[in-house]
């Protein structure tokens, strides 16, 4: 028999490592698809490489990235583990359809309207922050 803490946590854990190989099937192709078409890098460096390239990101703006998609955009007393799994599960779903039709798509983007989407749900949607902080960069360095 499970304890109740495991199986509590078990979903939450496997819906993000859905999401995790959706992110990866999604930022392999785009980042080094010019490289190995040139011939400049053999296919199995991509995946070593693209790990890498995703760690170094997560240690230099990891951090910023989680603050500003973290906060601010719906309030923290509508953020449970049950909601959090939804949001991951939608943009895990959103990230694979978009893979399986061949479309690229934003991660970020993709969090922050599901985010969004919950906020909306709680009527607790931080506009402001959305539209006139996270939405205006996506147009400067999309």
């Amino acid at each position: 028999m499970l304890s109740p803490l495991f199986s509590h946590l078990l979903i939450p854990f496997l819906v993000a490592m859905f999401l995790a190989i959706n992110m990866g099937g999604s930022g392999t192709s785009p980042s080094f698809a010019s490289a190995f078409g040139a011939q400049l890098i053999r296919r199995g460096r991509i995946p070593g490489l693209f790990g890498l390239m995703v760690f170094l990101g997560a240690l230099i703006a990891g951090k910023e990235t989680a603050m500003t998609i973290g906060k601010g955009i719906i309030a923290t007393d509508y953020m449970t583990l049950t909601v959090t799994t939804c949001i991951l599960l939608s943009v895990a779903l959103s990230l694979l359809m978009a893979n399986l039709l061949g479309i690229p798509q934003s991660t970020s983007q993709a969090t922050v309207f599901a985010i969004s989407g919950a906020a909306l749900y709680f009527r607790s949607l931080n506009t402001q922050k959305v539209f006139l902080e996270i939405v205006p960069t996506w147009f400067i360095l999309p």
